[in-house]
Formats: C-alpha cells, sequence, structure tokens
C-alpha cells in the first residue's frame, strides 16, 4: 500500500519491524522490489548478485542521499560528501594514507583492538551477562580508525561513555530514522523535527 509523499515508507519506518517487513516484502515480490519512498523511487535487492552489479555500477547516483544525510552533519566539505576540485583535493590528501606501508600498521592496530574487544566480551559472557554486542564493535571501530588516522587511540573501549562515541552513536541512529522517513527529507521539514 502506498500513500501520497510517503509513499511505502510506513512499511519500513518502525525499526523492530523492519527486518521482518523487508522478509516479507521479497517472500510476497521476489529478490527485486520496487519501492517508493517520499518521491524517490527505490529498488530494493536481495540476491547477491543483484547486490554485486548495484555496488559496481558506475552509473547509479548515490550522491543524493548521501548529500542528504551527511551534509548536515558532515558539512559539504568532507571527503564523503565533497564534489568536483573540492573531491579531488581531498583524495590527495587522504591517499598516502592506504599506502600498502601503512595497510599493514592498520592490521596490527586492528588485531590489538579485536584482542582487548574479544577480552571484554570473554568477561561478560562469563558472568552471563547480556552485551550490545553493535555498540563494543562501534567502540573498537572508532579506537581503531582513530589510532590508524591520527596515531592515537580515542579509549573508547576503556570507557563505554566516551563522549565522542556517544555522539556518533546518537547521530546515526538519527541518520537511520530520516532513510525511513522521507517527510523528513525536506531541510524545512527537518530543521522543525
Amino acid at each position: 500500500m502506498m500513500f501520497p509523499i510517503i509513499g511505502n515508507a510506513w512499511f519500513l519506518a518502525r525499526p523492530t519491524e523492519r527486518l521482518n517487513n523487508l522478509q516479507v516484502l521479497q517472500q510476497k515480490y521476489g529478490n527485486r522490489v520496487a519501492l517508493n519512498l517520499g518521491t524517490q523511487k527505490i529498488l530494493m535487492v536481495f540476491h547477491p548478485d543483484d547486490v554485486s552489479k548495484v555496488l559496481s555500477s558506475k552509473e547509479m547516483n548515490r550522491s543524493w542521499l548521501i548529500d542528504l544525510l551527511f551534509n548536515d552533519w558532515l558539512g559539504p566539505t568532507c571527503l564523503l560528501t565533497a564534489k568536483g576540485k573540492e573531491y579531488s583535493r581531498l583524495r590527495k590528501l587522504y591517499l598516502p594514507v592506504f599506502a600498502y606501508k601503512h595497510v599493514d600498521n592498520f592490521e596490527l592496530n586492528f588485531n590489538a583492538h579485536s584482542k582487548t574487544l574479544l577480552t571484554i566480551l570473554k568477561k561478560d559472557a562469563d558472568k552471563g551477562t547480556a552485551v550490545e554486542v553493535r555498540w563494543l564493535l562501534t567502540l573498537c571501530t572508532l579506537d581503531t580508525i582513530s589510532q590508524y588516522f591520527l596515531g592515537k587511540p580515542m579509549g573508547c573501549l576503556a570507557k563505554f561513555d566516551n563522549d565522542y562515541a556517544v555522539a556518533v552513536h546518537n547521530e546515526t541512529k538519527i541518520i537511520n530514522q530520516r532513510i525511513y522517513m522521507p517527510w523528513l527529507w525536506p531541510k524545512f521539514c527537518w530543521d522543525l523535527s
């Protein structure tokens, strides 16, 4: 069922029901499902071959969604949202970080933070405590990335309520919400919410 302005988004708006609703769509319509999220037509693909074709395509326009979701948070001049000459300038600036000699360091860095994560998970498992694994993975990722790019860890795994980690987590939750609420896509509506 589709409604004006919001399209099929109502069907995906509740995070607790989203996965089940996507499974219902796949079972009912197959591995390719066309949806309307607001004014945008979206093709949901479920088969790995289809996902591969979409991700490797040079013709897909992803920029409208990235601009919509990340410009307010990151601004128009970060590597993710920059365009044209600014994108080229930023890419040249960051490219040396991904040289082979640095990538080897990333593996060591990743392994060290992964061991810390495993220690935390083992302690919780020994206690029989339920763990929010996604949050711990976020903290581990932030520590790994910050050490790789900045040269020192932020200590997110050592302090679970790290201000930066909490802010990133909250912002990604807001962005995820906005994806499925096209009535909040226009900037004036978003600013009012």
